[in-house]
């Protein structure tokens, strides 16, 4: 979690269910919304203004979730915010997971750069519906700026 931005009492979390890559996965803890977030700046990333106002550019984004076995089942979802230079929010995309537990989820989507983008706010949210943890899981999380 060194490179994220986590909710308190958050921790990687080794234990069953095995994670979908390597050996630990996000857990939100005992929390009623937990997440995870990265901020991206695009033009540190080495994109131009020219490039990321043609609209030419999309963002592929998402990651593996699951939760745990139980009913009502705990439930994550996905989230990319697009903000302005003054970090004014342009846009808000978001992808829903089935929350299954018998396996780990593809959950994701692919967005066109909206004009006047230059940072991307990627942003695991996990809601509880039952019990005192929060277990809606985050594995394998990926955002990528690809060519339209």
């Amino acid at each position: 979690l060194g490179s994220w931005t986590t909710n308190a009492g958050a921790a990687a979390q080794g234990t069953a269910p095995g994670g979908f890559e390597g050996t630990s996965y996000f857990y939100p803890g005992n929390i009623q919304t937990g997440f995870a977030e990265q901020i991206v700046s695009l033009t540190a990333a080495g994109f131009t203004t020219a490039q990321l106002d043609a609209s030419d550019l999309e963002v592929v984004f998402g990651g593996r979730l699951r939760s745990f076995a139980q009913v009502p089942v705990d439930a994550g979802r996905v989230r990319i915010s697009f903000l302005d230079a003054g970090n004014v929010t342009l846009r808000v995309d978001e992808a829903r997971a089935l929350n299954v537990a018998d396996r780990w989820e593809l959950v994701g989507d692919r967005v066109q750069i909206p004009t006047g983008a230059r940072t991307v706010v990627f942003r695991y949210v996990a809601d509880r519906t039952n019990g005192t943890s929060n277990d809606a899981y985050l594995d394998a999380a990926f955002l990528a700026v690809v060519s339209e």
